[in-house]
């Protein structure tokens, strides 16, 4: 008998961070919800699409997410677990194109 997977939503969709953080935290095949914004996270856990919801509330650049703090209030949702997400990106670019004649990333 196989094991339901826990349905997760997260803000973005597959290969995203957040899906990265959820991958992480659970340590076990989940499902991922992907929302397109953090109130349709949050409306996906209300409305029991989900069992969980990863979201971002820190940034070690920005500091506190403070609209992702007053939707946990606004949802009477509570932290149930943290997640710490290095992030490392990368620019990269085929062999010989030099950095100006990149004009979009």
């Amino acid at each position: 008998m196989s094991k339901k997977k826990l349905k997760i939503a997260i803000q973005g969709i597959a290969t995203s961070f957040h899906e990265v953080a959820a991958l992480t935290y659970f340590q076990e095949a989940i499902q991922t919800i992907e929302c397109l914004s953090f109130h349709s996270l949050c409306e996906s856990l209300k409305k029991g699409q989900a069992d969980y919801a990863v979201m971002a509330i820190e940034n070690s650049i920005a500091g506190s997410i403070l609209p992702n703090y007053f939707l946990l209030q606004e949802y009477h949702f509570s932290i149930v677990g943290e997640v710490y997400l290095p992030i490392h990106m990368h620019l990269l670019a085929l062999p010989g194109v030099r950095l100006s004649e990149i004009t979009n990333i």
